[in-house]
């Protein structure tokens, strides 16, 4: 199962010998004859521990794509703080909008030029999942369906990156380079109307003035360039969530219970909802489990009905060719 199942995490490597040596033949034969079906080998789900091993943990995956840049971190660490506030005043259509100085930020100039061919839109699989303290549950029943919207999104996202890849390779850079230059032009102009005396700071600081210096965005760009190249990291950048197989908890009964806790107080909210319930909460509510009841109850009717052995396949399975695709 850890190989060929639905949630294997093994990698199998084959390699092919022609001709074979007669000892791997004779062991190929021998383990093939004494193998029986993967359905034998699926033990009953008849308790929560069983059952939650049978759906998918999906989480963010830690991703970083350094397209923001703030060369004005020194300076305000020696403005006074009356000359901070005056600088809430601040806005420019390429930098972050924080009370102060924003960051430039590379991706406001691509969505200001308008040339981006792909709008990526974040996938909805919220609808598919169960959200606990560890990331979002998604049962048998959903796996495929969150698994299509989430490669199709990856696909867009990706195809994004590289059209911003290849525009900062070519008049992109330029284009960002001018803009930060006018960012700068623009922070040193409010400065300057506010009475900041900046150069005072800089002197204080013992700090070099970053006004005139472009330096920094054009690293920056082949910083983003570099890490944009790379289809491994720009893959995983591009992927929304990630699914890992389910852990057993089996020797940390604090995580399990929080597991427990936190999956049945959001099955609990979704049993007050009569419209827009998300469909991996009907799952278990069109399978029998009762509606508009507390978290604790829902967890002892759910066990008693995977005590008998037969509901998760009989009813909770039985839904399988009765759940229609929802759009993305």
């Amino acid at each position: 199962m850890a190989a060929l199942g639905n949630r294997a995490t093994n990698e199998e490597v084959m390699l092919r010998l022609d001709p074979a040596p007669e000892f791997v033949v004779n062991y190929a034969q021998q383990a093939w004859a004494s193998g029986y079906p993967l359905d034998d080998c699926e033990p009953p789900v008849n308790s929560l521990s069983t059952l939650f091993q049978t759906g998918v943990l999906y989480y963010r995956p830690y991703t970083y794509l350094p397209l923001t840049i703030n060369p004005f971190r020194q300076l305000l660490d020696y403005l006074e703080r009356d000359e901070k506030q005056r600088l809430v005043v601040f806005n420019h259509p390429v930098a972050d909008d924080p009370d102060g100085i924003g960051a430039f930020n590379i991706r406001r100039v691509y969505d200001r030029e308008g040339i981006a061919e792909v709008q990526v839109k974040r996938p909805k699989v919220r609808n598919f999942a169960i959200e606990t303290c560890y990331g979002l549950w998604v049962s048998s029943l959903d796996v495929e369906a969150v698994e299509s919207r989430l490669d199709k999104a990856q696909t867009e996202k990706d195809e994004f990156y590289q059209g911003l890849r290849d525009w900062l390779r070519g008049g992109g850079r330029t284009a960002v380079v001018g803009a930060y230059a006018e960012y700068l032009s623009a922070v040193q102009q409010t400065m300057d109307e506010n009475n900041v005396d900046w150069q005072s700071a800089l002197r204080r600081g013992c700090i070099a003035s970053p006004f005139e210096d472009v330096t920094p965005i054009e690293d920056r760009i082949d910083m983003v360039v570099a890490y944009l190249n790379d289809e491994t990291r720009r893959r995983r950048l591009s992927r929304t969530y990630v699914g890992a197989a389910m852990p057993s908890f089996n020797e940390d009964a604090e995580a399990a219970g929080e597991f427990v806790r936190t999956f049945f107080e959001s099955l609990e909210e979704q049993s007050f909802i009569e419209k827009h319930r998300h469909r991996a909460a009907s799952n278990f509510f069109d399978a029998g489990i009762p509606e508009e009841t507390t978290a604790d109850d829902l967890q002892l009717a759910l066990e008693e009905r995977l005590a008998n052995g037969k509901w998760y396949k009989e009813r909770f399975l039985a839904q399988r060719d009765t759940l229609m695709p929802q759009a993305s």
